[in-house]
């Protein structure tokens, strides 16, 4: 099965979406494309997220980094994607972050706690460039997590803290972008045009990126 989140379903369907603190004034979809904005929360992430008991999928996303804040410190700037996640704000799930202040990419395992606490972290090769594209990827097959970058196989892990959850898109002290949203697995719902589930049989889904033509 198939999901591919596109504007028509992000409107229609925010029932679905979770967001942190007054998430909704700092999103924005312009030519099709969803911004996040976190530029004026230090050290508070922003998320927008889609809870739900999914087990086995991969989840994947173009992002850029559009703006980060500068200047020296280890405060985190630059964008993330997160699976399997149980409850928001519940600190907990994968997830694959580019951060331009440290010049690094990582991979991870939060463990669902109040605080942010990682049960694994590992750096990535590359650099995260501000204005670049880069295509994300998490897929989880039982314990089995793989990282992609751009489509390259990055890091895998045996790892079953995280049976199942949603997915999140996270903008880190920056102004992060995101397009061509895809989930897919066995248990996640075919969504059509309108946003409504159709039959396996008409696996003809709409790709965010024909609303921009």
């Amino acid at each position: 099965m198939r999901l591919i989140i596109i504007l028509s379903i992000f409107l229609t369907s925010l029932s679905a979406w979770a967001g942190t603190f007054n998430v909704w004034d700092r999103i924005s979809i312009v030519d099709g494309i969803l911004s996040i904005d976190s530029m004026d929360k230090p050290e508070e992430p922003t998320a927008l997220c889609i809870i739900r008991n999914w087990k086995d999928y991969s989840f994947s996303a173009d992002m850029r980094i559009a703006k980060a804040e500068s200047g020296g410190g280890n405060i985190d700037t630059g964008g993330l994607i997160v699976s399997r996640v149980e409850e928001q704000l519940s600190y907990s799930g994968y997830w694959i972050m580019g951060c331009t202040r440290h010049g690094i990419w990582g991979a991870g395992s939060l463990i669902k706690s109040k605080f942010n606490v990682n049960a694994w972290v590992v750096f990535l090769a590359g650099v995260p460039r501000i204005g670049e594209w880069y295509r994300l990827n998490i897929d989880q097959e039982g314990s089995k997590i793989s990282s992609y970058i751009s489509d390259e196989l990055k890091h895998q892990a045996n790892d079953d803290l995280q049976k199942s959850g949603g997915v999140c898109l996270v903008a880190y002290n920056a102004i992060v972008e995101f397009d061509n949203v895809v989930i897919t697995g066995d248990d996640i719902p075919d969504v059509g045009p309108s946003g409504y589930a159709v039959q396996p049989k008409a696996k003809l889904a709409a790709t965010w990126g024909e609303i921009k033509k």
